[in-house]
């Protein structure tokens, strides 16, 4: 049985933003399937679905856009992923960074 999880990206949390940035920019979901890349504009859109069967693996971008000056000391944690009465808890989510390098 596949069941649908909305992972509301509302629950993620800034913290240890450095004094460069005290309001941190644009935060929003994407899939998996879409390369966010540093010319990428920020989105509005802050959930994103979820369709798994159970004891698989899903995954998604959170995009956070710094603008030109870039973040710094930037923490995010998620506590859990839920829909209704659904419920991943955040024990069972692995966050990963993902970053680019200019290679010339």
């Amino acid at each position: 049985m596949r069941l649908p999880i909305l992972a509301s990206i509302l629950s993620l949390l800034w913290s240890g933003v450095s004094a460069a940035h005290p309001r941190p920019g644009p935060v929003w979901a994407e899939s998996a399937m879409v390369k966010i890349r540093p010319q990428t504009p920020p989105r509005v859109e802050r959930e994103v679905e979820l369709v798994g069967a159970r004891n698989e693996y899903l995954s998604f971008q959170v995009g956070l856009h710094g603008g030109a000056s870039g973040l710094k000391g930037v923490r995010v944690r998620l506590p859990a992923l839920w829909n209704g009465p659904r419920r991943i808890d955040g024990a069972n989510i692995l966050l990963y960074r993902e970053a680019l390098l200019d290679i010339t």
